[in-house]
């Protein structure tokens, strides 16, 4: 089959975005909890979705990490409509938006654009990628490392797990929002700070026990005793070697607590407490991440408040970028 010729953006059809959702669910294990695809798995990809290419350039490993990261989106905004309370989400007619609704859908949308699209419509993609991402949260304010990524739900209006049956096909695929020359984004995510090990400063010992030690000291310990030492102080000193292997990440990725500013991470932190599509651990993550880095979170006030779907893609990656720093560091 002849190839267009490999001009401008990549684009994606309605049955590209098939093709790559099937191609996940059948490598959903590699993702491990949270639905978080490795770049390896992205570049494996591209040799589906660019099978039956008609238009656009050659799609990339890294156009399809964008392009799940926008497909996780929708979901989670179709998530969001169905955890509204006094809303009914239906397969074939969405969010069942009303005129008398009209006013209300409009302030959702502020928080939930990605929303806009199923105002009275379902979503083609629904049914298959509820079985990539993580399993439906239900009841208040419960959170779970396997639902991270799902966000919180109400208990007035729980998330209806009900097949999907002859759902209509949207209009048009989801926008297409990556550039194939895009470059990779700074790595600036940082781990969760992590509480302080020092230890308490013992007792000072009597002048009587020191005279003992000093004379108990002059006689060899038995080999047992040292050996049992020595292992105690091995474990505790690659301990140390394994904390400090974290930290010297962190500082690399960040740039070192030289940066630190107190009132740019409140302010960061403050904002993204309102990001009410993110789930209580994914804002403590990002917590984590504005304390070890002035960067990252002037980079987050930075981004311009109406450009949500910007703002959520950038937070998605911080937050791959974090999991992948600690996953390097079981290796050790």
């Amino acid at each position: 089959m002849t190839q267009p010729p490999e001009a401008g953006k990549c684009q994606w059809t309605l049955a590209d975005e098939k093709a790559f959702i099937d191609f996940l669910i059948q490598h959903a294990s590699a993702a491990g909890d949270g639905a978080n695809f490795k770049m390896v798995t992205f570049t494996a990809a591209t040799a589906v979705v660019n099978e039956k290419r008609s238009a656009g350039a050659p799609k990339t490993g890294k156009a399809c990490q964008n392009k799940w990261s926008i497909l996780r989106m929708t979901f989670r905004a179709i998530q969001a409509i169905k955890a509204k309370s006094g809303w009914t989400w239906t397969n074939d007619k969405g969010a069942n938006i009303t005129p008398d609704m009209e006013p209300e859908w409009l302030n959702f949308l502020k928080a939930h654009p990605r929303a806009r699209p199923f105002k009275s419509k379902g979503w083609v993609h629904l049914e298959k990628m509820t079985q990539v991402m993580p399993a439906t949260v239900k009841g208040a304010h419960i959170f779970c490392p396997s639902q991270g990524t799902t966000g919180l739900h109400s208990p007035e209006d729980p998330f209806n797990s009900t097949p999907i049956d002859n759902l209509q096909e949207a209009d048009a695929p989801v926008e297409d929002m990556e550039d194939e020359d895009e470059e990779e984004a700074t790595q600036e995510a940082e781990e969760v700070s992590q509480p302080s090990n020092t230890p308490s400063t013992p007792p000072r010992a009597s002048s009587n026990s020191r005279k003992r030690e000093r004379a108990s000291s002059e006689t060899p310990a038995p080999l047992s005793k040292r050996t049992k030492l020595t292992a105690a102080t091995a474990i505790n000193g690659l301990t140390h070697s394994i904390n400090r292997f974290g930290e010297n990440i962190c500082i690399a990725i960040g740039g070192g607590s030289e940066h630190s500013s107190p009132s740019r991470c409140k302010a960061a932190i403050r904002k993204v407490q309102t990001e009410d599509w993110l789930s209580w651990g994914d804002q403590l993550v990002m917590l984590g991440v504005f304390e070890n880095n002035t960067k990252a979170a002037d980079a987050y006030l930075s981004i311009d408040p109406k450009n949500s779907p910007f703002c959520h893609m950038w937070v998605e990656n911080r937050l791959e970028e974090v999991k992948e720093v600690k996953e390097a560091k079981k290796l050790f």
